[in-house]
């Protein structure tokens, strides 16, 4: 039996540490980032839908028995667009909303709570700090900075009027900054990429998530065409592999550092991108957990699912 001083912070923390990220419309990766911009004038617009169970309870990162224990079910569906401001520079948004549905045991009865609404808006923009080209290759390397918004509402109540702890409010209501490097290189038909990104997060309702830093490296493989003709488009299916990490530091409340809260954590995403057309992509990606090396007694992740579409819009 889990004391119940520390209910509310199993139940909540696994959503700082999983939210469904803001990959942009240019992205070769579908939960990381990548080097490329948008063409100049250009207009990319991404819409996703993301998915994610925690039902796994977790003691420093050993599972162990839940059977009438919390879960939490975080489902989004978010818009991000991308405009070319010059061939090298990309300006990006993501606007989220999000539903969170909170099950847990009150009296020795089952509950569920659900809110939804608008998230934090995330504005971003992306610098091509390097390109080299060459004969069906091409090298891409790239800075991208931003912030976060606290657009978000952060003092929803549960049904007993009691407000929720503030990893489950649907917003921080802090202002966060965020750093990336980014890696691109396409050869033929494998496209590896990559990125090395830090938030700061900074504090708003007497609480600090604490600082999170990640990491993602992938290799995508064209599976169709195994070669480019006359034909064009080629309708290209690619196949890819993902390697999502994140390491987040213990949270704050007030002046006391919450135990459960924090760690490390590494996902292996498998999955499938397909263009109907040529400005028009299809994509759907799975995250498995491969470690959950959280601190103290947290809810991990049994999968996060991601599905949309990006469509990019010429001048």
């Amino acid at each position: 039996m889990i004391k119940s001083a520390r209910t509310g912070w199993l139940i909540a923390w696994v959503v700082a540490l999983g939210e469904l990220g803001t990959a942009t419309p240019g992205a070769a990766q579908v939960f990381g980032e990548a080097a490329r911009t948008e063409f100049f004038g250009g207009l990319g617009v991404r819409v996703f839908y993301g998915r994610i169970n925690n039902t796994r309870l977790l003691s420093d990162g050993e599972s162990i028995a839940n059977p009438n224990g919390p879960r939490v079910f975080v489902n989004a569906v978010s818009v991000a667009l991308v405009y070319g401001l010059r061939p090298g520079l990309s300006l990006i948004g993501v606007v989220p909303s999000k539903g969170r549905t909170l099950k847990r045991t009150v009296d020795g009865g089952r509950i569920s709570e659900t809110d939804w609404g608008v998230g934090d808006i995330t504005l971003l923009a992306k610098y091509r700090l390097y390109k080299r080209d060459s004969f069906s290759s091409s090298r891409q390397v790239g800075i991208q900075a931003g912030l976060k918004l606290p657009t978000g509402a952060d003092d929803l109540e549960d049904r007993q009027g009691v407000r929720f702890p503030q990893p489950l409010q649907l917003g921080t209501g802090s202002v966060d900054y965020e750093l990336a490097l980014t890696f691109t290189d396409f050869r033929n038909r494998l496209v590896f990429t990559g990125d090395l990104g830090y938030s700061l997060k900074t504090e708003a309702n007497d609480f600090d998530f604490g600082d999170v830093f990640k990491y993602d490296v992938a290799v995508k493989f064209r599976l169709y065409p195994s070669r480019y003709g006359d034909n064009y488009p080629t309708h290209d299916l690619l196949l890819f592999v993902e390697v999502n990490g994140t390491v987040a530091a213990r949270a704050r409340s007030d002046v006391q550092t919450v135990a459960d809260s924090g760690g490390h954590q590494i996902f292996l995403a498998p999955g499938v991108q397909f263009f109907p057309l040529e400005n028009v992509i299809l994509e759907a990606g799975l995250q498995l957990p491969l470690v959950d090396e959280l601190n103290g007694i947290q809810l991990g992740s049994s999968f996060r699912f991601r599905s949309g579409l990006r469509w990019i819009v010429a001048p």
